[in-house]
Formats: C-alpha cells, structure tokens, sequence
C-alpha cells in the first residue's frame, strides 16, 4: 500500500476500463451487420445509429477517466501539479464531451442527461482549476516569505 492507498482498485479500474474497450468494440460490429442489411427505414436506421454512438461515447467518457485514474493512482495529490494535471485533463474531457453534441444529440439522446455529464465534468475542472491557482499562489507567498528569511 503506498500513499495509503490499496492497490486492488487501481487493477479493478483498468479491468473495467478495458471491458468497456470491449464493449464498444463488440457492438460495433453489431452496428456494422444491421446497418449492412436495409431492413430499417431511413429513420429507423438514423435512431438506431444515434442510439448506438451515444452509448459508445458514454463507454469511451468512462474508460477514458478510469484509464485515467488507473495511471495517475500512485502519484502524489497533494500541491499544485495534481491539480493541474486533473484540470487539464477534466477539461479536454468536457470540451470533447461538448463536441460529440453535434455528432450524437440531435437523435434521441437525453438533452438533459448530456448537460448533467457536461456540467460536472466542467465543474470539476473549474475546482481544479481554483485550487491550482490558490496553493500555486500559496507556494510563491511561502517562497518569498523564505527568501525574506534568508536575507535577514
């Protein structure tokens, strides 16, 4: 156990991040065999695809965060570099989560589930975010309190 922490999880998480890999990968190719028979109506086959891709972009948000998780398990989280690490990394996720609205949600996705992914990604950065800036600003009051220190 290092930084207190058990090191099962972290395996779990990319157990589960790979299945979902697996996951869409399988059901891309269930899309590729009904999307290869014209057995549905144009709009049929638009719902079915909508359905299809917002689920895969669901799966790829998870797998992407846990594969996240599972890299970043043992660094430290304390100070400013953790937290702009996961800034920066939950805001490429919630700008690519706002960019796949164009591509999935105009059929038959949940407007307001989409926003409710979309907005706590975007909170969680902007947290990060804040307390970047805080303990960033904290540690230059505390090196030029000790630079002060040291010419007395």
């Amino acid at each position: 156990m290092k930084n207190g922490k058990p090191a099962w999880p972290r395996w779990l998480m990319l157990v589960a991040a790979l299945l979902l890999c697996w996951s869409i990968w399988d059901e891309a190719g269930v899309y590729a065999a009904l999307t290869a028979r014209p057995v549905f109506s144009p709009e049929e086959t638009a719902a079915i695809a909508a359905g299809f891709r917002s689920g895969w972009a669901i799966r790829g948000l998870a797998a992407a965060m846990l594969f996240y998780q599972f890299a970043v398990w043992r660094r430290p989280e304390d100070g400013p570099r953790p937290r702009l690490r996961d800034g920066v990394f939950l805001s490429a996720c919630a700008l690519i989560w706002a960019g796949l609205w164009l591509w999935i949600v105009p059929e038959g996705t949940d407007r307001l589930y989409w926003a409710a992914i979309l907005l706590a990604m975007a909170g969680g950065a902007a947290w990060n975010w804040r307390r970047y800036f805080k303990l960033r600003s904290r540690s230059a009051e505390i090196d030029h309190e000790e630079e002060a220190c040291d010419e007395r």
